[in-house]
């Protein structure tokens, strides 16, 4: 067999900047997200070397000119697309692309822990063998562009609490990628009946104890003994809401109590309850009671 002789890169890295001529506007290089990487990007036209990246990755679309032109050849096969905002390009690991694009464009790189993709396989599949097929940038995928956008929404306004948030929605989001982007057509296992009693009971009692901690979906679904991805819907089955939506009630309920003594400071009650600064609790704050936290105090 000859010698594979193209680039083999790390798609978290710089080298991917590099190869693929962007500049970085935003990144989630410092925010602890450990099963996605995040990159909002300015991409010049023009043409790349043949190259692999060790991660599964997606690449969205997000600010194209009329009549944007881009040329991909992945595992040997060939395509060109008019590029429109939203298309997406899915790219497996360990296999050859190239691309040419006539125009610039920004856009977002999605860039997969592979250990937690494959564990997300096994967890809500449960198949022998599962592999991502390319996808040429010929069409929009509404859920992928809405999960990108909240990605990069709460980067911006939270880097530093964002960590439940990005692991819930890199959960749903490999899901989604296994169902409809694999070798083979998947149905993951549904269940109506949410997660039982003594589960619950034993999910909300450790995330009060970690409150004021950077609390991740895998310690919480480690705590139950269950896989994240069904740790997550059996548990907004139960509650109504999202792990990362009850944790942020929590915290709000909390700081209730502790803002009727006016003698605390309030960037010390946004730490204790969990927040990652005075900003980022005043905010949330806001969103859930309508009012800043100085204005409770004061009542």
């Amino acid at each position: 067999m000859p010698e594979e002789k193209y680039l083999k890169i790390d798609a978290t890295t710089d080298e991917l900047l590099k190869v693929l001529d962007q500049k970085s506007l935003l990144s989630s290089d410092d925010a602890d997200w450990n099963s996605i990487h995040l990159r909002y990007v300015h991409s010049c036209a023009g043409e790349t070397p043949e190259f692999s990246m060790q991660q599964p990755t997606i690449h969205i679309f997000t600010d194209v000119s009329p009549g944007f032109v881009s040329e991909h050849r992945i595992d040997g096969r060939f395509q060109q697309d008019i590029v429109e905002a939203g298309h997406i390009i899915v790219v497996p690991p360990a296999i050859s692309y190239w691309c040419y694009e006539d125009k610039a464009h920004d856009g977002i790189n999605l860039i997969f822990n592979p250990a937690f993709f494959a564990r997300t396989a096994f967890e809500s599949l449960d198949p022998d063998r599962v592999e991502l097929v390319p996808h040429f940038p010929n069409k929009c995928d509404k859920l992928i562009y809405q999960i990108r956008l909240a990605l990069k929404t709460e980067l911006q306004s939270d880097r530093l609490g964002s960590r439940l948030y990005a692991e819930t929605a890199a959960t749903f989001l490999a899901a989604h990628l296994l169902r409809h982007y694999s070798d083979r057509k998947h149905t993951l296992q549904e269940y109506s009946d949410g997660l039982p009693k003594h589960k619950l009971k034993r999910a909300i009692a450790y995330i009060q104890e970690y409150l004021a901690e950077n609390v991740s979906l895998e310690a919480i679904a480690n705590e139950l003994g269950m896989s994240r991805y069904y740790f997550v819907r059996l548990f907004k089955q139960s509650m109504g809401v999202t792990p990362y939506q009850y944790v942020l009630q929590q915290r709000i309920e909390r700081a209730k109590v502790l803002l009727k003594h006016r003698e605390r400071a309030i960037s010390d009650i946004s730490l204790e309850c969990g927040f990652a600064n005075q900003s980022h609790f005043s905010k949330h704050f806001r969103q859930f009671t309508g009012m800043t936290p100085k204005a409770y105090q004061n009542r």
